[in-house]
């Protein structure tokens, strides 16, 4: 009801969006009765795909919200996995996706590797391949780390 009666109250909308939807922490509101960006509670910032314009009608452009929100998450995650092909896992690491495609991106590829290793009767050669990742990842973090904040 709250909600309801409240529907241009950027602040209290804010308090209620993290009961609505999982992982939003903050919608982005602009002053011109649009939202573009997400906050997560992890601090990542996710701009969307298409603008959400809000107004009285709180239902509809929440489950606007809602299929933008998924149409950006699948844009996010598909360019993620063709890039984790194009680039050294290193670098890719250091890329502008999302920690939550970054982490079905590994596993989707770890599991496309570990199929091929048992079906090719390689596990040795995958064993090899997943310590050198774990050394080249101990030697990434034991480095220099560098904060990204997307604005």
């Amino acid at each position: 009801m709250k909600i309801l009666s409240n529907s241009k109250n950027t602040i209290i909308l804010n308090t209620y969006i993290k009961k609505i939807f999982e992982a939003i922490n903050e919608l982005v509101f602009e002053d011109d009765m649009k939202i573009n960006n997400v906050n997560s509670p992890g601090g990542e910032i996710m701009k969307l795909h298409a603008t959400v314009i809000y107004d009285d009608k709180v239902e509809q452009w929440f489950a606007d919200i809602e299929d933008k929100m998924k149409k950006t998450v699948e844009l996010m995650m598909s360019a993620c996995i063709n890039d984790y092909g194009k680039k050294n896992r290193l670098v890719w690491l250091s890329s502008n996706h999302i920690s939550q495609c970054m982490l079905i991106c590994t596993r989707v590829y770890f599991t496309e590797s570990t199929e091929k290793a048992i079906l090719d009767h390689d596990l040795p050669v995958l064993q090899e391949s997943c310590q050198q990742s774990i050394e080249e990842l101990i030697k990434l973090i034991r480095g220099e780390l560098k904060l990204k904040i997307t604005p």
